[in-house]
């Protein structure tokens, strides 16, 4: 219950500029029910600060709270994000050097090998 009531004072401060995510915004329920089912399908996790500007780009681009709730668990889960909401520093660590090494590799490569 506590959860759910940070959740609805987070989501004004969500992309504030665009009012879309206010309590009069077109996505408000959209995006605090995205939130609500997160926090009962993982109440381990629950909510933290942050996981509103991950699902609002979600409901912006993506077709439907659905298939938005669905991305944002895969994100979650599958592609380290949860690791970085729950503050674990090794995984997140680990994840964000790989994804530097990939990037720093494909865009300079010579510098990279040289670097390494």
């Amino acid at each position: 219950e506590s959860t759910v009531s940070i959740i609805v004072l987070d989501l004004p401060r969500t992309l504030p500029n665009l009012k879309l995510f206010d309590e009069e915004g077109a996505f408000f329920n959209q995006l605090r029910l995205l939130l609500q089912t997160w926090t009962f399908f993982r109440p381990d996790v629950g909510y933290v600060q942050g996981m509103s500007y991950v699902a609002a780009m979600l409901l912006l681009h993506v077709s439907g709270t659905y298939k938005s709730f669905e991305v944002f668990c895969n994100l979650m889960i599958r592609h380290h994000l949860l690791a970085l909401f729950r503050v674990e520093l090794e995984t997140t660590r680990a994840h964000v050097f790989d994804v530097w090494d990939q990037a720093f590799t494909a865009t300079i490569p010579d510098v990279y090998s040289h670097m390494k």
